[in-house]
């Protein structure tokens, strides 16, 4: 006859093995931790996709940084051409404030009228909308 260990030995549970309660709720509580740990990573204040947004924040303002550095070296190549250069001086009068030497004419062209109506209306028309001037006033004119 075999008699079999098991039979034996019982196996009795011991008062330091969990229970599967406990398994399972020690499972659920490990897995509300990783779930935070995750978003912490993911989304939280240094995580990955705020600083995605402080890069590219970033790299916007370098670039204005560097388009105001140049803009500054423009203008104080400009201030140096000014103080020391007086046919710049003359160009930038001539151009930006209109200005002309005694006894030059200055000749300014004004661009066209944008629009048709404006640009072929007669001068009938124009009367009709003006209230102080009257069709008759501008056929003496005419004439």
């Amino acid at each position: 006859m075999v008699i079999r260990k098991s039979y034996l030995y019982p196996m009795a549970k011991s008062a330091n093995a969990p229970s599967k309660s406990r398994v399972k709720w020690f499972r659920y509580v490990l897995l509300a931790l990783f779930g935070l740990v995750i978003y912490h990573i993911v989304s939280g204040p240094s995580g990955a996709l705020n600083l995605l947004a402080l890069r590219k924040a970033n790299a916007r303002e370098v670039r204005a940084l560097d388009s105001l550095v140049q803009r500054k070296q423009d203008l104080e190549v400009e201030k140096i051409r000014l103080q020391k250069d007086s046919s710049y001086i003359e160009q930038v009068a001539r151009k930006e404030l209109g200005m002309a030497k005694p006894g030059e004419k200055v000749f300014r062209y004004m661009p066209a009228a944008k629009t048709p109506e404006l640009a072929g209306a007669s001068l009938e028309a124009k009367a009709a909308e003006s209230p102080t001037v009257k069709p008759a006033d501008l056929n003496k004119k005419a004439r």
